[in-house]
């Protein structure tokens, strides 16, 4: 799988997006859906809805992953910083994709949405010591996974 890291000046250029407000009245960005198995330019936004507003909250880094030589991506990763709560996480993704959480994953390490209609799971978890090691990431920061699954043709649902 090749990992290809957006710079974050051309994430915010693009204008689609899915929010969540919270008590501090900042929205949680989350990546589009639409991004997977994408390969025209109607499809590509890398958020989701409303256009942005200064008081958002975007992950620290977005990793695009594309499977074997193909172009177009079957897995997005969105990691924010370790002071956005897991809570304001789930609920922004549970805002529009609640009735797909899977009730034996709502809590814990890590919760699970299966969005059997659009073909991808969501996940979210927060990094702990060993993937600190691993992966380079501060422990605490959170990571929001969006991935295909029953792999089919790119473009094609």
């Amino acid at each position: 799988m090749k990992h290809i890291m957006l710079a974050m000046m051309f994430m915010m250029s693009l204008t689609s997006y899915a929010q969540v407000k919270q008590e501090t009245g900042k929205h949680v960005i989350l990546p589009s859906s639409k991004l997977l198995k994408c390969v025209s330019f109607d499809c590509s936004q890398l958020w989701q809805d409303k256009p942005p507003d200064a008081n958002d909250i975007y992950p620290k880094q977005v990793v695009v992953d594309l499977l074997k030589n193909d172009y177009c991506p079957t897995g997005v990763m969105a990691h924010y910083d370790k002071s956005v709560s897991i809570d304001v996480l789930k609920a922004a993704i549970d805002e529009r994709y609640g009735k797909w959480a899977m009730p034996e994953f709502k809590t814990g390490p890590v919760m699970l949405w299966r969005v059997e209609s659009e073909k991808f799971v969501i996940s979210v978890s927060t990094v702990d010591k060993q993937e600190e090691e691993r992966d380079g990431l501060e422990p605490g920061t959170k990571t929001v996974i969006y991935l295909s699954f029953q792999p089919t043709k790119c473009g094609s649902q």
